[in-house]
């Protein structure tokens, strides 16, 4: 737990000082959120006597899953505010990630919604992004 204080710390002070999910330093947070997740997720597995190596893979996807799926949802709305709202956006962020980590905790299914309703931010930023640009034609 100390480790993931510590990375909140960090990415609340490099997202007021970097765009959502640019630079190196929101890289190495991104790879290190990365590798939390697979060690934790191992953790859990090996506590219920199940292999480490199908936690570990499996922390991977779904740590990447939450990355890819939020990344452009806050780069989108990081673009629609003010300078002072965007310093706070990290902090939002985080916030929503931590309340999502109590409520999988304490009620263990809310997990599988939350996994869910990320795969489906997922597919409507796809989306969106394909229809953004699927009325625009070149005229000859």
């Amino acid at each position: 737990m100390a480790i993931v204080g510590a990375l909140l710390v960090v990415s609340l002070l490099v997202g007021r000082r970097v765009a959502p999910g640019r630079g190196p330093m929101a890289a190495a947070l991104a790879g290190l959120g990365l590798g939390l997740g697979a060690v934790e997720f191992a953790g859990i597995m090996a506590g219920g006597g199940h292999p480490a190596v199908v936690g570990i893979l499996a922390g991977l996807l779904c740590a990447g899953l939450a990355q890819a799926s939020t990344r452009g949802l806050l780069a989108r709305a990081a673009g629609r505010l003010d300078a002072a709202a965007r310093a706070a956006l990290p902090l939002y962020a985080e916030g929503a990630g931590l309340v999502v980590a109590g409520l999988s905790v304490l009620v263990p299914p809310f997990s599988l919604l939350a996994l869910a309703a990320l795969g489906w931010l997922g597919l409507q930023g796809r989306r969106r992004g394909d229809a953004k640009y699927a009325g625009l034609r070149v005229l000859r």
